[in-house]
C-alpha cells in the first residue's frame, strides 16, 4: 500500500502513474476547517494498492481502531 498528501489539487498525469504502477490507485479530496485562515483547506491524498493486497483488506488494516 502506498499513500502520500499532497497540498495540490489532484494531477492527472501523476494518476495515469499511478494507475500504472499499482492494481488500484485513486486521488480522494479531503476538506477540512482551517481556524488559522478562517476557510476551509483542500488537500489531496493519493492511495496505490499493489495486486497482491486486496483493496478491502488494505481499507481495513488502514481503518483506525476505536476503543
Amino acid at each position: 500500500m502506498f499513500a502520500l498528501w499532497s497540498n495540490d489539487p489532484p494531477d492527472d498525469a501523476f494518476n495515469a502513474v499511478m494507475a500504472d504502477a499499482f492494481a488500484a490507485a485513486a486521488a480522494h479530496v479531503v476538506t477540512f476547517d482551517n481556524s488559522r485562515r478562517h476557510h476551509d483547506a483542500s488537500n489531496t491524498v493519493y492511495v496505490g494498492v499493489k495486486a497482491d493486497l486486496p483493496v478491502q483488506k488494505a481499507n481495513n488494516e488502514a481503518a483506525p481502531v476505536a476503543d
